[in-house]
């Protein structure tokens, strides 16, 4: 009985250092809808949950929210890894201003309500610790592929690739909040021109 017990025991265990975190199912959030409920910041999973919510309610600051917060103390560098193909057309760091100039451009259109956009996860994401020190303030996502749309009223563009997030939680001032801190697109079998980072690319300077 009480090998049984021990034997139960570690496999929990394993189970828990292994797979701490896992973002639960995403409420619908529809393009932009009216109503939206941004949960507080003190789980990984609740971070990628209102970055989602973010994109599509359309707004900059709990976008920026979600991300690396320089105002704190122990804030880490932000780090956005481009698809390697378009690594010449971003600079060599792609900064927090860059990515609020980026967002802040793809949402505005003199047509209203539009663009509208959606961003969906198409594998469930796992969170998991980066080191076996790190289990609490420090995770890393799976490879999750995205469908990002952006219907603009009058044509629907669809970027799509893989993503890598890692997190990290912020204990310098309560309240104790996580942060995307690291974000590697990749693209889906050379679609280069279907990514976020072509997106990004296209907006920040559409002369290329």
């Amino acid at each position: 009985m009480k090998y049984i017990l021990i034997t139960a025991f570690s496999t929990l265990m394993m189970l828990y250092c292994t797979n701490p975190f896992s973002v639960r199912n995403v409420e619908e959030p529809g393009f932009g809808s009216d109503w939206v409920r941004y949960a507080p910041a003190t789980e990984p999973d609740s971070v990628l949950y209102n970055f989602q919510l973010a994109i599509a309610d359309k707004n900059v600051e709990e976008y920026m929210r979600t991300l690396v917060d320089p105002l704190k103390a122990d804030a880490h560098s932000f780090r956005f890894i481009p698809v390697p193909y378009y690594i010449n057309d971003f600079p060599a760091v792609w900064t927090l201003d860059d990515e609020r100039n980026f967002f802040t451009q793809l949402v505005q259109s003199d047509k209203k309500d539009y663009p509208k956009l959606r961003l969906d996860f198409l594998n469930p994401i796992v969170l998991t610790a980066i080191t076996l020190n790190s289990r609490r303030d420090s995770v890393e996502s799976n490879s999750v592929q995205y469908a990002l749309q952006v219907d603009y009223g009058d044509s629907l563009a669809v970027y799509e690739g893989i993503v890598l997030f890692k997190l990290y939680q912020s204990k310098s001032a309560p309240p104790e909040t996580w942060h995307i801190y690291y974000w590697q697109d990749n693209a889906i079998k050379q679609n280069y021109d279907k990514t976020w980072t072509y997106l990004k690319r296209f907006i920040s300077n559409p002369s290329n």
